[in-house]
């Protein structure tokens, strides 16, 4: 483990579970007397993954910082209605824009600012990935909103100009932030985990193996039996991207095997038992053997989601939410793909 200086790169059953505490950015939901999972709220304040929210007894441990710092801070002031603790720790469970770029809030919310945790591997993969990405965004988006505003004047559905509005409205406020955003690396970083003890409470903060990335960490309470994913397990279905997906069905096994009774996952609601793992290890590995298959055949990326997209959402599409599935399933497919086909484990 190693402690570095900050760098800013400028450019149930679950009693308390249904009891909305805000109706801001996020809806907080209470798992146990001390965690709340912080669900994002569709809305214009662009937050568009979630927070576990962990009140220690020297202050308050947040689990992702999402796309921008508004956001962030938008959350302090929900976190402000529940206890006047400081946010002392910020974990970043890996290095996506949605989880890891409103670090710069949390490093002068409070006086003493917070300490910002991760893996050795997602704070290199915000510095030599993230700012890349971010410089990206910063190019591409304005044309994209041009594109927008010429397809929402066209549409005759008050429905479609309505919905590309909001979108072209939330671009805006994006972009406008970005380009005065600093991306605030993580200051304290591990290669396998760090424990937290802070009275009666402990806080495991682990890196089980590479999955929805190289450097993803979980957040483990044993008292609460309560874990934060981020992306390595949520409600929908996987997003592949920048996954490794064998090593991901590993991982998941790693994580089956802690002790807990609720997920607090980067998106959707809170997840109980552990049937949510068994579901995804079984969708990768059916993935991976499918691809195999197709690949050992000689059959190229298209002709392989050609064949398996029906395959796949057979089996698959009625055990996620609606929708949830075929929004990635195609480009799981070209990754798995990738990873077979090129060799690129």
């Amino acid at each position: 483990m190693r402690r570095h200086s900050l760098l800013a790169l400028t450019l149930t059953p679950l009693a308390g579970v249904n009891a909305l505490l805000a109706q801001d950015a996020f809806t907080l939901k209470q798992v146990t007397p001390s965690v709340y999972l912080a669900i994002a709220n569709p809305s214009g304040w662009g937050a568009n993954s979630n927070a576990a929210v962990v009140i220690l007894d020297d202050g308050v441990l947040v689990v992702d910082s999402h796309s921008r710092p508004s956001t962030a801070r938008a959350l302090v002031k929900q976190i402000r209605r529940i206890t006047d603790k400081p946010v002392r720790y910020v974990v970043d469970s890996h290095f996506h824009y949605d989880h890891a770029q409103g670090n710069q809030a949390y490093a002068g919310v409070w006086p003493a600012g917070a300490e910002i945790i991760s893996s050795e591997a997602t704070r290199f993969n915000l510095e030599h990935i993230g700012v890349a990405r971010m410089q990206w965004d910063l190019a591409v988006l304005p044309d994209s909103i041009v594109i927008w505003r010429g397809q929402r004047d066209a549409a005759s559905d008050s429905a479609a100009r309505a919905g590309l509005t909001r979108k072209i409205d939330d671009a805006t406020r994006y972009v406008a932030e970005l380009k005065a955003m600093e991306l605030t690396l993580p200051t304290l970083t591990f290669e396998r985990g760090v424990t937290l003890r802070r009275g009666a409470q402990t806080v495991h903060v682990l890196y089980l193996g590479r999955g929805h990335t190289d450097g993803d960490v979980v957040v483990y309470l044993p008292r609460e039996r309560v874990v934060a994913t981020g992306d390595l397990l949520h409600a929908y279905a996987p997003f592949m991207w920048d996954s490794y997906p064998y090593d991901w069905i590993k991982t998941l096994g790693e994580l089956e095997k802690l002790d807990f009774d609720y997920i607090l996952p980067g998106h959707g609601g809170v997840l109980s038992g552990k049937d949510q793992i068994r579901l995804w290890r079984e969708y990768l590995g059916d993935l991976m053997r499918e691809v195999e298959v197709q690949v050992g055949k000689g059959h190229s990326r298209s002709e392989t989601v050609a064949a398996l997209m029906p395959v796949l959402r057979e089996r698959f599409a009625s055990r996620f939410p609606v929708g949830s599935l075929e929004e990635y399933l195609a480009s799981d497919i070209e990754k798995a793909w990738n990873v077979v086909g090129l060799g690129a484990r």
